[in-house]
């Protein structure tokens, strides 16, 4: 099974790669690139475009690219909103070509000071193409941070900072879909909010985290958290866009990630 790798040290059993960090006053309109490469193979740039509207950024990739051959990944889309007032959201495109893969990324910012107590809106849903055998699988994989305590390892895993706090709404179970070759299939949505305790927090952080069954399989994933209003920050803030591997996982090919 292949797994998304990077080049920095371990941080509570995750390694975290390929972040940006910007000041959200510093630009209107720029490309910021992350550059992937699989076990050391020709590095490949992907260019995310970067957008502000007023206190929100945009990161945006739309198109095609291949990474690692005939037996890597195909990004096909990768868009993330954050606002510190404070939402957070993304929208992920991968085909997962050849062997099964392990996908990570990490999307967080910084938020106006909410709680004690907080209300949170936690969103996700997963939409999957089978690439042609009649059989996709998407499995949640543990994603280092904390997690719930419902005993359900889940795609989609919301916590605040700092410390990293669980919000104690992880979501997206598991699934396994057959039927004719080619098929489409729908995982969710699952919606879930509450009130939490804690805080004031600064920092919200969506990690997601799942393995894919190969063969061309095509994943779509969105999700969202959302928390009740504060004073809005000075501008400066910064949003951290992260792609991550998982430690400890066995595995045949490397998928490394570093900026540019």
């Amino acid at each position: 099974m292949k797994n998304i790798k990077n080049r920095l040290a371990p941080v509570g059993g995750v390694l975290l790669g390929a972040a940006l960090f910007l000041t959200v006053n510093s630009y209107a309109q720029e490309t910021r690139n992350i550059v992937v490469s699989v076990d050391g193979g020709d590095p490949v740039e992907v260019p995310l475009e970067v957008t502000q509207d007023g206190k929100v950024i945009n990161w945006s990739f739309f198109g095609e690219l291949a990474i690692g051959g005939d037996d890597g990944a195909i990004l096909t889309g990768l868009n993330v909103t954050a606002d510190p007032d404070p939402f957070l959201g993304y929208a992920i495109g991968v085909v997962d070509i050849g062997a099964p893969s392990v996908f990570g990324f990490a999307f967080g910012t910084p938020i106006v000071p909410t709680g004690p107590p907080s209300d949170v809106s936690v969103g996700f849903s997963a939409s999957l193409t089978d690439g042609g055998n009649g059989a996709i699988s998407i499995t949640p994989v543990a994603p280092g941070v904390p997690v719930d305590g419902d005993g359900i390892t889940e795609i989609h895993v919301a916590n605040d900072g700092f410390p990293l706090t669980n919000d104690g709404h992880d979501l997206g179970p598991g699934a396994a879909f057959v039927g004719a070759p080619g098929g489409a299939f729908v995982h969710g949505p699952f919606n879930e909010s509450g009130t939490i305790g804690g805080g004031p927090w600064t920092w919200m952080q969506l990690d997601v985290n799942f393995a894919g069954s190969g063969g061309n399989d095509f994943y779509g994933l969105t999700g969202s958290l959302l928390k009740v209003q504060g004073t809005v920050p000075e501008a400066g803030s910064t949003l951290l866009l992260t792609m991550l591997g998982l430690a400890g996982c066995a595995v045949s090919r490397r998928l490394r990630l570093f900026t540019k």
